[in-house]
């Protein structure tokens, strides 16, 4: 696939950048998605 120049320089947004530097340790929890619209489960 063909990028635009500008396509190539884009830098990541500071969420992702904090995403992909949190995939390089191990035990790390993503909370990034789901629907925040969801009750909590019964206990």
């Amino acid at each position: 696939m063909r990028l635009s120049e500008q396509a190539r320089n884009l830098t990541p947004s500071e969420p992702r950048r904090i995403y992909d530097e949190a995939q390089k340790y191990t035990g790390v929890i993503d909370l990034t998605l789901g629907d925040p619209d969801l009750p909590p489960p019964e206990n």
